[in-house]
């Protein structure tokens, strides 16, 4: 199945982030996407969607980094592996109908009304603006 630009953009800029962190190791035993990442010296698709899918996004490398925003080089695993994420989870979701739920069609926006907001007054206050 070819991949669309938007993916192949992500896998792209894992890769450049994977290197980076590769050469950094700085954060290696904070989880187990780390030891896997560890193993490789290039990041074929399949090993990056498998270090994605390590990723619990409990972003304490996020944390620990001295490459993370601002810094130049941008790097930030957890967020890039989540949109990894939300792309591939409509390509394995079983049943096909749930992956609908994770990928909305286009034109349909989702808003949920905030805590302790009854559903009526979320719609209400929507439609004024």
């Amino acid at each position: 199945m070819p991949l669309s630009e938007q993916m192949e953009g992500l896998l792209e800029e894992t890769r450049r982030q994977m290197i980076i962190c590769n050469a950094c190791r700085y954060c290696e035993g904070y989880c187990a996407v780390w030891p896997a990442m560890e193993l490789r010296r290039t990041f074929k698709e399949s090993d990056i969607l498998y270090l994605a899918n390590l990723c619990f996004d409990c972003r304490a490398c996020y944390y620990a980094c001295q490459f993370a925003p601002p810094h130049q080089f941008a790097v930030n695993i957890p967020e890039i592996f989540s949109q990894i994420r939300t792309e591939t989870y409509q390509d394995y979701s079983w049943p096909r109908l749930l992956a609908r739920m994770v990928k909305p069609w286009p034109g349909i926006v989702d808003v949920e009304p905030l805590p302790g907001e009854p559903a009526d007054e979320a719609g209400e206050e929507g439609a004024e603006a």
